[in-house]
């Protein structure tokens, strides 16, 4: 996710000329309300949870938006010059968000919610293979983080509790209120954590072919499963190479694989190759970056995009 050149300074001119035209033509904020950002859905919908009527959420990447050459709009940045609160993942692709708040004169707290979660690092190898370990060491400036957290119910559990914590510390009036609906939101993901759990345990196979980028791996590495992937993590090919293509073929002729996978927003050539070639199905694993307009119109969330997944793995795995 990138600022093209000179798009920060652009924005600040516009911003500039907005705070000096009549304010009647600027949206205002609820004064009684923590004025929140956030940079992806997954936040958005863990926030609005937790915080209810007691917070206003602007959501940077609004649903039909491709994360990836996403750029602010004037209203965000006057969004984000007025919140108390700006949470995103961190690390490099959220460097444009930084670079935002940088040239604000007013800063907001701000919550990088990489740092609540175990890192696991990426895989730049041709394809996720099955027994790929990293060394995990944090201040290991080599490694490149894999920075889609939210993908396992485990972590949302711990991002949940962050985003309690730092909004009872902003408003401590509705400490309670942020702390009772974070229990109540996270007896919800721990149904569906041992959903998960039960589900994999139990199942005959433990190998998911994605025929996609790949931005699972915490959900891979948390529930004990192996993939293997057209491309790892957010990698920028858009076509996999001949010998990619060839082993996953046999991987899903040899062993019978019921159901290839893609994700969301791919237009799912690669699975569809492999299912003309094998007689496989095809299915979408939903990783929760962002909803369509029509699945935010349908009232999509974390939990039933979540369950979904559940759905489409109890067929993948057996």
């Amino acid at each position: 996710m990138k600022l093209r050149k000179n798009s920060v300074l652009i924005i600040l001119l516009l911003l500039m000329l907005l705070l000096s035209a009549c304010s009647a033509d600027v949206p205002q904020a609820d004064a009684g309300r923590l004025q929140v950002v956030t940079t992806i859905f997954p936040y958005y919908d863990f926030l609005t949870a937790i915080g209810g009527e007691y917070i206003e959420v602007h959501l940077l990447i609004t649903p039909g938006a491709d994360s990836h050459s996403f750029e602010p709009t004037p209203q965000d940045v006057l969004a984000l010059a007025a919140a108390d609160l700006f949470v995103l993942t961190g690390g490099p692709s959220d460097a444009w968000a930084m670079q935002l708040l940088a040239a604000l004169d007013t800063q907001p707290q701000t919550l990088e919610l990489w740092h609540s979660v175990e890192l696991l690092a990426e895989d730049h190898s041709e394809h996720d293979g099955h027994d790929h370990h990293h060394d995990h060491d944090h201040g290991h400036e080599a490694v490149e983080w894999d920075e889609h957290i939210w993908t396992s119910p485990k972590n949302a559990r711990l991002i949940v509790a962050e985003l309690a914590a730092a909004l009872s510390e902003l408003d401590e009036l509705h400490a309670a209120d942020y702390a009772a609906r974070a229990a109540a939101y996270t007896e919800q993901l721990d149904e569906l954590d041992a959903a998960f759990t039960q589900l994999i345990e139990d199942a005959p196979r433990e190998e998911l072919i994605f025929a996609d980028r790949f931005p699972f791996r915490y959900f891979t590495t948390h529930y004990g499963l192996h993939a293997h992937a057209a491309f790892p993590g957010c990698n920028d090919k858009t076509e996999p190479s001949a010998a990619v293509v060839a082993e996953l073929l046999d991987e899903v002729a040899a062993e019978a694989v019921p159901l290839v996978l893609y994700g969301e927003y791919s237009n799912g050539n690669i699975a569809r190759v492999i299912c003309e070639e094998t007689g496989c199905g095809m299915a979408v694993l939903h990783s929760c970056h962002n909803l369509t307009r029509d699945e935010a119109a349908a009232g999509a969330t974390y939990l039933s995009i979540m369950w979904q997944n559940y759905d489409v793995l109890t067929e993948a795995l057996y």
